[in-house]
Formats: structure tokens, sequence, C-alpha cells
């Protein structure tokens, strides 16, 4: 409506004001098969398609993070877990097997009655 409205305007000042006026009137005429087609034609924008999410979307979003990080967490924390028990064991292992080395070495360094029948 503005674009025909506008071309009689200026047809109507090209009465008045200046014949050249016409030109205009008809180019902006000529206008309106482009600006309907490209309505027509009109793809939507990439903002109309973006929604903003809810209060109670965000809650539950951020709600299904933090679940997710605390069993992220505790799945962490077994690991440690079972990696110092781990160590734990070896560590015992190994004090056992340092201790049972001590006590033979002991056990050769004393002069008991046994040991020189067995070194015989």
């Amino acid at each position: 409506m503005r674009i025909l409205l506008g071309s009689a305007t200026a047809y109507w000042l090209s009465d008045i004001l200046n014949p050249g006026f016409v030109a205009i009137a008809v180019l902006i005429v000529l206008f309106c098969p482009v600006f309907y087609f490209d309505k027509l034609t009109e793809e939507p924008d990439e903002l109309d398609d973006f929604k903003i999410p809810t209060d109670e979307q965000v809650l539950a979003i951020i709600e299904a993070k933090e679940a997710e990080a605390a069993a992220l967490e505790a799945q962490a924390l077994a690991e440690s877990e079972e990696l110092e028990s781990e160590t734990e064991d070896e560590q015992e292992s190994e004090q056992e097997q340092l201790e049972s080395i001590e006590t033979t070495e002991l056990e050769k360094q004393t002069v008991t009655p046994t040991n020189i029948a067995q070194e015989k």
C-alpha cells in the first residue's frame, strides 16, 4: 500500500513541481512485483527458529549437569580408592617380603645349635 501511495504521490508531484517525478512514479510501481515475490519466497530467519528456554527448562538442564558432574566425581573417587587399595596391598606385600628376608638373615646371623648343624 505504501508503494502505491508513494507512486501516486510522485505522479501528483510531477504536475506540480517537475515532470521528472513521472519516471520515479513508474519505477516505484515497477518494484511492486519484486516486493510481492520477495515476501512469498522469504526464508525463515535463523533467529525465528531460535527458541529461548523457560526458567523450568534451564533449571532442569542445570540439575542434569550437576547430577552428571556428581556421578563423574563419584566414579573418579571410586577409581582413586581402588588405586590406593592396590598400592597399599603392594606395599604390604613388599613389607612382608622385606620382613621375611630380614628374619632369614637374622636367623643366619644368630648362632644356635640348629644353625651350626644346618651349615655343616
